[in-house]
């Protein structure tokens, strides 16, 4: 608890109607933490009643100074975890940027997650492995910022600097690593560039579903009988044409469980839009219920050439 005073001694009492005697504290620190064992012997008796807190705090032989406040505790144990972003500069890297997370009760945090976790590999705007940037090797992740929760809450989606496509890592077993749950081509599918932050459904997840909702722009490559630009691939997959306009993203919606053929991933050319732009490998039946758009007509599903 912290308090407001000038004193230099404190003594914090604590008063329950059910309880026989007070918790009676002197201390010198400002704030004052509540021992984890004292702590749970009280919100195991006393709850949904008046817990008065009074301080009284003094300098010296000065006379003492004193507040009271109330407060309850809730019924129900509260639970889960907070994961949050947290940086130290505003550029992306392996060491600038990170995930922290704390579960209630719990007096300290701890790093959930770093861009060098991300165990996936990740792709540039041109369909091949990014370059070596910011501190980061060939292929990894830089960036952890923007985030969201699976559906169990047990691994957690991000989105990586240039061009902001998703990763999925577990954040239980073996952090950072795709969970168990997640097919080699569904993590393909979120290396799709221009992603928007994701979002999932307990609901979903509860059923068995993998369904992941983000928001993407339309782009050549989602069009029928797409041809690959041997010379503007970035143009294919769309930075520069709807990308950079307000209101002109829709949603999508992709298969976490999806089967496919992942083609191979290369690490040459790495300059963004240089390079020939990806074709996913497999007939229009390997894509096909994996990932969809949403249009004014309905909704469509993406052609092999996304």
């Amino acid at each position: 608890m912290r308090f407001s005073g000038q004193g230099s001694l404190h003594q914090i009492t604590l008063h329950a109607e059910r309880e026989a005697h007070d918790l009676v504290v002197y201390t010198t620190k400002n704030p004052w933490l509540i021992p984890p064992e004292v702590w749970q012997g009280i919100n195991r008796n006393v709850y949904e009643e008046d817990i008065t807190v009074t301080v009284k705090t003094t300098t010296g032989t000065a006379a003492p100074s004193q507040s009271s406040v109330k407060f309850r505790i809730a019924p129900v144990q509260a639970g889960g975890s907070m994961v949050y972003w947290a940086a130290t500069t505003e550029q992306p890297g392996l060491t600038s940027t990170r995930l922290l997370a704390f579960g209630v009760g719990e007096e300290a945090v701890v790093t959930a997650l770093r861009p060098g976790d991300v165990q996936e590999q990740m792709l540039g705007d041109n369909g091949r492995l990014k370059r070596e940037e910011y501190g980061a090797p060939v292929g990894q992740a830089r960036c952890v910022g923007c985030h969201t929760s699976t559906g169990d809450g047990k691994a957690v989606i991000t989105a990586d600097h240039w061009p902001w496509n998703l990763a999925v890592s577990d954040l239980t077993a073996g952090k950072g690593g795709r969970p168990g749950d997640v097919t080699p081509f569904g993590a393909f599918l979120l290396q799709m560039p221009w992603l928007g932050v994701s979002t999932t459904s307990r609901g979903d997840w509860a059923s068995g579903k993998r369904t992941v909702i983000t928001s993407a722009g339309p782009r050549n490559a989602m069009t029928d009988n797409f041809t690959p630009s041997q010379n503007t691939p970035q143009q294919d997959m769309a930075f520069g044409q709807t990308q950079d306009k307000t209101g002109r993203d829709l949603l999508i919606w992709i298969n976490l469980a999806a089967e496919g053929t992942v083609p191979p991933l290369t690490g040459d050319q790495y300059e963004k839009g240089v390079g020939t732009a990806m074709m996913i490998s497999g007939t229009p039946a390997t894509c096909a219920g994996n990932a969809f758009i949403s249009t004014d007509e309905g909704y469509a599903a993406l052609p092999p050439g996304t």
